[in-house]
């Protein structure tokens, strides 16, 4: 009887795996490559304002404004909370002088705030930078992605490590919504159909009233102390050593906000008001202005668009002791 050798010979084996390892090799490095190429087709598609996503719209449209406006001695920055009751020509009618505007969304947080004071600060000098935000901006994370997107182009202080940067910088680039604007955008601008979401210095709100499913969620509710995120401040640190090195005024406002969040976050208010003090900025004491729910517009954060002018003139109202 004869007997077959099953044996595989050692040749054989380093043969297989080798070519295991190559297709493991060519696996990994296509993998990687399309995600280069994914990255920078969102980073092009970025810079040419081709991402058909709110967020970046207002992004490239201030940068644009602020490339091409005039300097003026007030200067206004934070997130849609103020782009959403802040009317330019109402302000700069009531102060007899002009303003600028530079809201972003709350996405860009405290950093796209401070990104944007520095791109400004390239271009002029204002007496006076009022910051803007919502209510419940203590609450949220820290937006580093704000300051990787928003920052000017000339070198900053490494508030955030630039691994750190880079990783937030990629996974913004990969990120499907981003991939899919993007692809949306260019295939938009290739049959000349590019969306326009801006309307009076900001994107377009809705013709909605009364925030009501923000109200329904009780998502007012969440204000308390204990919500508060530390590395808030971060930013807000470097915004008050920016300003004391510049000379320049800088006041801290919290913008118009549900009525009831004011009564259901007394203690938050409060505590945050000690915060943004402590980090070096004056805060408006009259502020938030506490709106009724019929005069909201889809959220607890925004007011109607009809009603922008007279929000303007009563925040021209409350900041007015700050202002030089």
């Amino acid at each position: 009887m004869t007997h077959r050798d099953f044996s595989i010979s050692s040749s054989e084996r380093s043969s297989k795996a080798g070519s295991a390892a190559t297709y493991v090799a060519f696996m990994v490095g296509g993998t990687i490559a399309l995600l280069v190429a994914v990255a920078i087709f969102s980073h092009i598609a970025l810079r040419h304002d081709l991402i058909d996503i709110r967020n970046t719209k207002i992004l490239n449209h201030q940068i644009r404004k602020l490339d091409t406006a005039a300097p003026v001695r007030t200067l206004f920055v934070g997130d849609s909370s103020l782009g959403a009751m802040f009317d330019q020509g109402v302000w700069s009618a009531v102060a007899g002088e002009p303003a600028m505007q530079l809201a972003l969304t709350g996405t860009y947080g405290y950093a796209g705030s401070y990104s944007m004071i520095v791109r400004a600060l390239e271009r002029f000098r204002p007496d006076t930078i009022v910051l803007v935000h919502a209510l419940d901006m203590m609450t949220r994370d820290l937006s580093t992605i704000g300051y990787v997107l928003a920052r000017p182009l000339e070198p900053l202080p490494a508030l955030i490590p630039a691994m750190n940067r880079l990783t937030t910088r990629l996974s913004f680039y990969l990120d499907s919504q981003i991939v899919g604007g993007a692809m949306g955008g260019v295939m938009r601008a290739a049959i000349g159909r590019e969306s326009n979401p801006i309307e009076n210095g900001f994107l377009r709100q809705p013709d909605v009233a009364g925030a009501v499913s923000h109200i329904a969620t009780g998502d007012y509710l969440r204000l308390r102390p204990e919500r508060i995120n530390p590395q808030k401040t971060l930013f807000l640190k470097q915004i008050a050593k920016l300003c004391a090195r510049k000379g320049i005024n800088c006041i801290y406002a919290h913008g118009p906000v549900f009525a009831g969040a004011c009564e259901a976050g007394a203690a938050y208010l409060q505590a945050i008001n000690e915060d943004i003090t402590d980090a070096g900025l004056i805060v408006a004491a009259e502020s938030p202005s506490c709106v009724p729910q019929p005069e909201l517009s889809n959220t607890i954060n925004h007011v109607r668009k009809d009603l922008k002018p007279a929000y303007t003139r009563r925040y021209h109202g409350l900041l007015a002791p700050y202002l030089n």
